[in-house]
């Protein structure tokens, strides 16, 4: 049932694997064997994984949803944003921050956008596949929100603690988060002119 494989990350010697359109999360061997679903939520799309010491959160599509990890399958709702989807994560010292899209049209999501880039003929040499540029033109207002998990990197303090708005940008989507530092510090990276923040 697995058509797309949004992230891979490694942790505790596994590989695990958001995907979609079922919304599961694979753990499977490094030498890809004993593969088995450890998350299967409501949403079509897993985009983004994070290890936080020996816990694990994911943000989904087409709700922007933040889930824990735990012992059973359906996992814990941390948080849910107002949006389409939580693309990305990033853990910076006590802050998790979160990339959160929110399209005008609901049929386009960045996976749309993603597929049309793709398809390209500078990428791939043939014919653009999708000819219809307005939907290869998302529109969306991109947020990053980050809340302070505090010195033990509690997680269960994104349910009850206040989130932070760091940055909000219109006519874009953000697209990937990468922690710079151990102090709160992050680069996200957007759909708009390949621009980075």
């Amino acid at each position: 049932k697995v058509e797309t494989i949004w992230t891979i990350v490694p942790h505790a010697g596994r590989l695990l694997i958001g995907t979609g359109p079922e919304g599961e999360l694979w753990s499977i061997g490094s030498d890809g064997k004993d593969a088995k679903v450890v998350l299967d939520t409501p949403d079509k799309d897993l985009l983004t994984v994070v290890a936080v010491g020996d816990e694990v959160v994911v943000g989904s599509a087409p709700k922007a949803r933040l889930y824990m990890v735990d012992d059973k399958l359906e996992g814990v709702l941390l948080h849910e944003f107002v949006g389409d989807e939580l693309r990305s994560l990033a853990l910076s010292g006590n802050f998790l921050v979160a990339a959160v899209n929110d399209f005008e049209e609901r049929s386009i999501s960045s996976r749309q956008a993603l597929t049309s880039q793709l398809n390209r003929s500078s990428l791939t040499g043939d014919k653009p596949q999708d000819t219809n540029t307005e939907r290869a033109r998302a529109t969306a207002d991109a947020e990053l929100w980050a809340i302070d998990l505090g010195p033990k990197r509690d997680l269960l303090r994104a349910q009850d603690a206040a989130w932070e708005k760091w940055l909000s940008k219109a006519n874009q989507y953000f697209i990937d988060l990468l922690a710079v530092d151990d102090k709160g510090t992050v680069l996200a990276a957007s759909s708009a002119g390949g621009k980075i923040y």
